[in-house]
């Protein structure tokens, strides 16, 4: 976890798509690699990527995380130990790994139909790796947040995709004001 940069070690890592759920083990790593340091630090930072899908509209909202759903670490990577945390059983489990092909297919065609998997399979793997859903949804957002934060992580770099102003506006108005209290 740590990169060696000349003589000095580095002030902090970043993480990608690190589920509340994930962080338990990350911060075990981080704090061991932080054991074997030779120059101790106060500030070390832990980030993490996470998917922003907080849109005025809920399908709208749907629309763009089963798109990009791709692209989220456990998928991207097919690491079916991470999958499982979504999944009923190991059945979906392979569901979600044989068909990586139409997960890709939804983001290339821009059509946000994921083939081959079940519906509501497709929302439990949204709703376990990014945030997503209307306004009515932010307050859980941002609880999760609040987790992220008692997990250990100092930074949450929100990635925005359509309509980017827009999602600006709902953290600069919602997330960073509940953050900050």
């Amino acid at each position: 976890l740590m990169v060696r940069m000349g003589a000095r070690m580095a002030d902090g890592i970043q993480l990608s798509d690190f589920t509340v759920e994930m962080m338990p083990d990350a911060m075990e790593n981080v704090r061991a690699g932080l054991a074997n340091r030779d120059e101790p630090t106060d500030d070390f930072r832990v980030g993490n990527f996470w998917a922003f899908h907080i849109k005025e509209d809920r399908d709208t909202a749907m629309y763009e995380a089963r798109r990009e759903l791709i692209w989220r670490g456990a998928i991207a990577a097919k690491y079916e130990h991470e999958i499982r945390a979504f999944c009923h059983d190991d059945q979906e489990v392979e569901i979600v790994i044989d068909n990586y092909m139409n997960f890709l297919k939804a983001f290339w065609t821009r059509s946000g139909k994921i083939d081959g998997v079940p519906g509501d399979l497709v929302n439990r793997l949204i709703t376990g790796m990014s945030s997503t859903g209307d306004m009515k949804d932010l307050d859980q957002e941002i609880e999760r947040f609040q987790q992220f934060k008692t997990a250990g992580l100092t930074e949450l770099s929100l990635r925005l995709f359509d309509n980017p102003m827009d999602g600006l506006k709902i953290i600069g108005q919602h997330v960073v004001p509940a953050m900050r209290g």
